[in-house]
């Protein structure tokens, strides 16, 4: 019996960043050395600074692809308005308190469903 791992990787194929690359080749040693590998990933990301895209998934890695919320988007959306109602009172925020705050571990924590994660974790 095969060892299982699930890789949770926001960056990997077809988005092509350095930190995909990385992945991309851990579940590929990982595959090489016997592991059953399925990576959970998004399908399609929400920023913008990343439009590379490329890339192959490794021969026997299972891939599972969630959609993303924009939480991101939403988290910016907030603290400009909240920055709008607060500057006519002398308050300048200069953070995104929203970001800092409610988007924890960072901002993409929006494309993680967790019902995708329960049920591969059912399936092992």
């Amino acid at each position: 019996m095969k060892p299982s791992v699930l890789m949770v990787c926001y960056f990997y194929p077809p988005i092509l960043t350095v930190g995909t690359h990385r992945s991309v080749g851990f579940s590929k040693f990982l595959s090489q050395f016997g592991w059953k590998v399925t990576v959970l990933t998004v399908k399609e990301g929400q920023d913008s600074w990343y439009k590379e895209r490329g890339g192959e998934v490794p021969q026997g890695v299972d891939v599972i692809r969630t959609v993303e919320l924009p939480f991101a988007k939403i988290c910016d959306f907030l603290h400009g308005a909240i920055s709008k109602i607060l500057k006519p009172f002398g308050v300048d925020l200069k953070r995104n308190l929203f970001r800092e705050l409610v988007a924890l571990p960072d901002a993409q924590v929006g494309w993680l469903k967790f019902t995708a994660l329960l049920r591969e974790a059912r399936k092992n």
